[in-house]
């Protein structure tokens, strides 16, 4: 079974201080004020859900209405608005900030070698497309801000200088904003801390702004960033060795898990590797997918 969405923000944050909750009729509360005067009441809330459903397959449960009040409360003063009825009626006019927001929505924490216990199993994948193929083709599914692919750049470069030329890894995210960041290659130096030293040293150097690192262009020009909603038609002529989707369904009902989960499934090569988040879970042999080891699965051969 795959894990809900978290329902509260990080211990210590505002949200995370306040109570937030939604009257419905069945005895919920009524509405839910986002600090200053800002208040999503029901008939927000649902309009909301439907942006996100419709865009971007998002399940937003009456219990996650805390975390939507939060986050879309933050869209809304960064565009200077007063109101979610003000912000709502700018999203109905303006596909581009309905990607905003199901950006707000979804949460885009990641970090470098983040999950390394399923580093093994990545080696193990690329060494294989390099026995057999002339490239090895992996995507990064929700990206976000890069750190996944650009440490799958890295671990590749480290298990195989010679060979890395024909490893290629496509990289998206819906969210503009994220795109715009992985494409940047800049990080703090409390992300970059996340990689191990030696491989720091040699992959992230320090930037002209204190406390800022670039990562190598080499690593770089590795990964290929796009923006894509994994509800819209898939650009990829090829099949894939690798895919990583690392904490992305949670987002979405079972209904569309599945759905994509069986298009994963026909946009991987026979034997090819799918890599989900460790909250993550699929009964084994799912849509052709017989389960490996820390939330790896592995397509049948057809």
């Amino acid at each position: 079974m795959l894990a809900p969405l978290e329902t509260s923000e990080p211990s210590g944050s505002r949200a995370a201080s306040r109570p937030a909750t939604v009257r419905g009729p069945r005895g919920t509360a009524a509405s839910i004020t986002g600090g200053q005067d800002l208040t999503l009441d029901p008939a927000d809330f649902t309009e909301i859900q439907a942006l996100a459903r419709a865009r971007a397959g998002l399940n937003l449960t009456a219990e996650k209405a805390g975390v939507v009040q939060f986050r879309v409360a933050t869209r809304v003063r960064a565009l200077g608005m007063s109101s979610f009825r003000e912000y709502l009626e700018r999203a109905r006019r303006d596909p581009d900030e309905v990607s905003s927001l199901v950006g707000a929505l979804a949460n885009n924490n990641t970090s470098f070698f983040r999950e390394s216990e399923q580093h093994p199993l990545l080696r193990a994948a690329v060494a294989q497309g390099l026995r057999t193929c002339s490239d090895v083709r992996i995507w990064s599914a929700g990206c976000s801000t890069g750190e996944e692919p650009l440490t799958l750049a890295m671990l590749v470069r480290a298990w195989n200088p010679t060979a890395a030329g024909r490893v290629r890894i496509l990289a998206t995210d819906l969210s503009r904003e994220a795109v715009a960041v992985a494409r940047g290659g800049r990080y703090t130096d409390e992300q970059v801390g996340a990689i191990p030293a030696e491989l720091r040293a040699r992959f992230a150097s320090p930037a002209a702004d204190h406390g800022w690192f670039d990562i190598a262009p080499e690593v770089r020009r590795s990964v290929r960033f796009a923006r894509l909603n994994l509800m819209d038609p898939w650009p990829m002529r090829r099949r894939l060795h690798v895919i990583f989707c690392r904490n992305v369904m949670i987002y979405f009902d079972r209904a569309t898990q599945r759905r994509l989960v069986g298009r994963f499934c026909n946009a991987l090569e026979p034997g090819g590797y799918l890599f989900l988040g460790q909250a993550e879970a699929l009964p084994p042999a799912t849509n052709g997918l017989a389960y490996l080891d820390q939330a790896v699965y592995r397509k049948v051969d057809e």
